[in-house]
């Protein structure tokens, strides 16, 4: 577990710092904090970069790899606040009474670290940055109301639908026979992401299979014959994250580290 207070010693230059994208946050932040204040973390599946202080003083870019923005109870049980992909941008974690709040690596991830700290003085200093930061806040805040009306609208059923309709259409690839998902979560995770529990997921996945909507190669696999055909089933429409970089753009840094 890494904590977001103490940059790992094994991290090198971000790849964003050398100009291969336009991330409206990082080219808003003063010159002299990107090049002492910008790290590569590489995760291995579990690992966490973890919130001591509350503040956000840390914007994190998924540059590969699957993570998760999570928030954990006393008890143990954990929440998946948002599932976070190439391109995504994440900031704002913060710890709050009987609440911790991490990101955690669902798969192997490299992760762009853009420390603020080096960000002195009024933030009327910085009108780009607060512009960068408003966008970034404001996509979050659509993700974080779709995510309430998913757990408290929907029933278990159309949440699962939902589920395999958002990955298909964040991470999926074209194969054949559809649209195929190579899935880096457990049942556990997709529950926890949910609201349900594991036998319950794993139950509407078999009833869906049955419905001839998806099917499973394998247990980490599924293939969804007709994205459309998911979309008829739900109240909701599915609306791709408004917070996250052009694909060209994690392509490019990707390729400049070889990561995937």
């Amino acid at each position: 577990m890494y904590d977001a207070n103490t940059r790992p010693s094994s991290a090198s230059a971000c790849p964003l710092r050398a100009n291969l994208c336009k991330n409206p946050v990082c080219g808003s932040v003063p010159e002299i904090a990107k090049r002492s204040n910008q790290d590569m973390i590489a995760l291995k599946r579990g690992e966490r970069l973890t919130v001591r202080d509350g503040a956000c003083q840390r914007i994190w870019v998924v540059i590969s790899g699957v993570a998760a923005t999570c928030a954990g109870m006393e008890d143990g049980r954990r929440q998946i606040i948002g599932l976070e992909t190439p391109g995504h941008v994440v900031c704002g974690l913060a710890s709050v009474t009987n609440s911790e709040n991490w990101l955690e690596a669902l798969s192997d991830c490299n992760i762009c670290e853009l420390s603020l700290e080096g960000v002195t003085g009024p933030l009327d200093d910085y009108p780009e940055l607060v512009s960068s930061l408003f966008w970034l806040i404001h996509g979050r805040l659509q993700a974080g109301a779709s995510q309430m009306v998913m757990l408290g609208r929907l029933d278990s059923v159309e949440r699962v639908t939902l589920f395999l309709l958002e990955m298909a259409m964040r991470i999926g690839t074209a194969a054949v026979g559809g649209v195929r998902v190579d899935l880096p979560m457990t049942r556990e995770d997709v529950a926890d992401y949910l609201g349900l529990n594991t036998e319950t997921v794993s139950r509407l996945f078999t009833k869906l299979k049955k419905r001839g909507l998806v099917s499973f190669p394998n247990r980490s696999t599924f293939v969804v014959p007709e994205i459309e055909a998911l979309e008829r089933r739900l109240p909701v429409q599915y609306a791709q994250p408004q917070y996250t970089l052009p694909p060209q753009v994690v392509a490019a840094a990707q390729e400049h580290y070889n990561v995937r």
